[in-house]
């Protein structure tokens, strides 16, 4: 994934992170985790919202950050 859309090293390695919990929560053998419990899967949805957010939400926010900074110049300009 990281050579397909630019993600912080961070998020690259929390995906690769990620993926191994899946990997313990569907095969006992490969228990790379303890355990799979509830906070693990908190934080599991944590990191996927973000990534998520970062992957096809990144566009619009610019974007409404930069209408912002427009109505703050034109509202500037007017005074």
């Amino acid at each position: 994934m990281g050579k397909k859309i630019v993600l912080p090293k961070g998020m690259i390695k929390a995906l690769h992170n990620l993926r191994l919990l899946g990997n313990d929560a569907v095969h006992v053998e490969a228990r790379a985790y303890a355990e799979v419990g509830k906070r693990e899967v908190e934080v599991a949805v944590d990191v996927t919202k973000t990534i998520l957010q970062a992957t096809y939400q990144m566009d619009a926010i610019l974007d409404e950050l930069e209408g912002l900074k427009a109505s703050a110049v034109k509202a500037e300009e007017a005074q």
